[in-house]
């Protein structure tokens, strides 16, 4: 599904899902399967159940982007932010944080750059999350979400 100007909303699906937009968020709920989702300008939220057949990605150029994931997931996790400004002044801004442990925030002063890996349940699907000076959330998902 695509848009070049507005949100995108998924319920349920089965399968790979690529969504695009580029200026709107993107909300995926219940994806049993991969997902592509990219924006420009807007926040992504996936409620993504990994099946371990493709790979995942999930990039914002300006925006949040949070990750739910079955706490039982099989993932390899890479996410990163860029960080454009005043690095120094910038950096403490910005967050990698996870309900899932294992995961270290590392700085990259060449780079601009936070990244955090995770291996969830000794691995499986990779997944990548990258966005431009916002935050990333990877989240169990909980009963009732």
């Amino acid at each position: 599904m695509e848009t070049y100007g507005g949100n995108l909303s998924l319920k349920s699906a089965k399968g790979d899902v690529e969504a695009s937009t580029y200026a709107g968020d993107i909300d995926l709920k219940n994806v049993k399967g991969s997902v592509r989702a990219k924006t420009n300008a807007g926040n992504i939220t996936a409620e993504l159940y990994p099946t371990g057949k493709n790979r995942s990605t999930l990039k914002t150029s300006n925006g949040e982007v949070t990750l739910y994931l079955p706490e039982n997931a099989k993932a390899n996790i890479d996410a990163s932010i860029q960080v454009r400004g005043w690095w120094k002044e910038m950096k403490d801004e910005f967050y990698i944080k996870s309900d899932f442990s294992g995961g270290i925030n590392k700085f990259d002063d060449g780079e601009k750059e936070i990244t955090a890996s995770y291996t969830l349940n000794g691995g499986g699907e990779r997944i990548t999350i990258s966005t431009f000076n916002s935050n990333i959330k990877i989240r169990k998902i909980r009963s009732g979400n």
